[in-house]
């Protein structure tokens, strides 16, 4: 049975889902409607650093995956060391968040232990 590899819908890019694809175009602007003008709508312009825009995009990818808040903060100090969906992964072979949390712990140490 062949293993399909998973892509993003919007890029065809494997590594992330269409809800965090670093190439949808992203939605700056927000209307705002103001009580005292009925009928006037201003525009706000909305500037995110890149390092916010990272901090949403995996929090997107954060809630795709399921993953339970503690092991995302405990993930997001060590994310060079391993992706979310590595962590997602270990989740889904059954191990407890105690072990979870072990891993995220040594992961960056893997190298230098086996």
């Amino acid at each position: 049975m062949d293993s399909k590899k998973r892509v993003c819908s919007i890029c065809g890019e494997a590594g992330h889902n269409k809800r965090s694809c670093p190439k949808i175009p992203i939605d700056d602007t927000v209307d705002e409607i103001h009580l005292d003008y009925p009928g006037e709508v201003i525009e706000e312009r909305i500037e995110l650093s890149k390092k916010r825009e990272l901090l949403i995009s995996d929090l997107l990818d954060r809630q795709s995956y399921d993953i339970p808040v503690d092991i995302f903060k405990l993930w997001v100090p060590k994310r060079t060391c391993c992706r979310q969906n590595e962590v997602k992964h270990i989740l889904n072979m059954g191990l407890t968040k105690e072990s979870v949390k072990l891993y995220l712990e040594l992961a960056e140490l893997v190298e230098d232990l086996y």
